[in-house]
């Protein structure tokens, strides 16, 4: 993971939303992050939704908001150890969500939708372990959310710049 390009995404301001079915284990990362990260963020620092597993009811809202850029986060599969962190651009990172992503559809869809609107579309993918039912993330995963967390964090408190409004 490139955390040099991260935090440059993060630092200019960005829309950062939470992926995941919240009763599938791992695959509520994305969304335990968002959640945590909007508690805490500093205000006006980033724009911050739980679109849960219906990335698509939100797309038009997350383009017409201000910005341009969008972080992705949400459970991959690839085969790498679990708690595996991947970062990219979604339109270079497009025969890999052929094979790692739940969310196929709708990450594709999402992608041409807000490159259509001007916006840079980046993944935030976390090697889940289980997604099978249930309320708990593994202890890998759990690790990796707790490290993600509070490294957003970091860049969003020492951030002087915010959300352009």
């Amino acid at each position: 993971m490139n955390l040099e390009v991260m935090e440059t995404v993060l630092d200019r301001g960005a829309c950062l939303v939470g992926m995941g079915n919240p009763y599938r284990s791992d695959d509520a990362v994305g969304t335990i992050i968002a959640e945590r990260i909007a508690a805490v963020a500093p205000e006006d620092s980033i724009q911050v939704i739980n679109a849960e597993d219906v990335l698509e009811s939100y797309l038009f809202k997350i383009a017409d908001m201000p910005g341009d850029t969008v972080v992705l986060v949400d459970a991959i599969q690839t085969g790498s150890e679990p708690g595996t962190v991947i970062f990219g651009e979604l339109s270079e990172l497009d025969e890999l969500i052929q094979n790692i992503s739940t969310h196929k559809l709708s990450l594709r869809l999402c992608d041409t939708v807000l490159r259509d609107h001007g916006k840079r579309t980046y993944l935030l993918g976390i090697e889940a372990e289980d997604i099978d039912f249930g309320s708990e993330l593994t202890g890998h995963v759990a690790r990796t959310a707790d490290i993600i967390t509070d490294y957003i964090l970091n860049i969003l408190h020492s951030s002087p710049k915010g959300v352009d409004r």
